[in-house]
């Protein structure tokens, strides 16, 4: 009798075991999508301050021109008064 328990608390251990690397196995998975995500995530926003950046010098350099076509015009007008 005590040879039957020992060898299905043998058994139950090892699928426990089993269960326990899978579990493992997983997390270390999921561990180094995180992680990698992470590193994707940071590259990201890198870009999106880039972009932010050039749309701001765009946006800049667009009010610049708008306001030389002002001066430009009240030039014009100038002239021809």
């Amino acid at each position: 009798m005590a040879s039957i328990i020992c060898v299905l608390f043998r058994k139950e251990f090892t699928n426990s075991s089993a269960a326990l690397d899978s579990v493992g196995e997983i997390l270390a998975t999921v561990s180094q999508k995180v992680l990698l995500t992470n590193v994707s995530l940071a590259e990201l926003e890198k870009k999106a301050d880039a972009l932010q950046s050039s749309a701001n010098s765009l946006k800049d350099k667009a009010i610049n021109l708008q306001e030389a076509n002002v001066e430009g015009r009240n030039t014009e007008s100038r002239l021809y008064l």
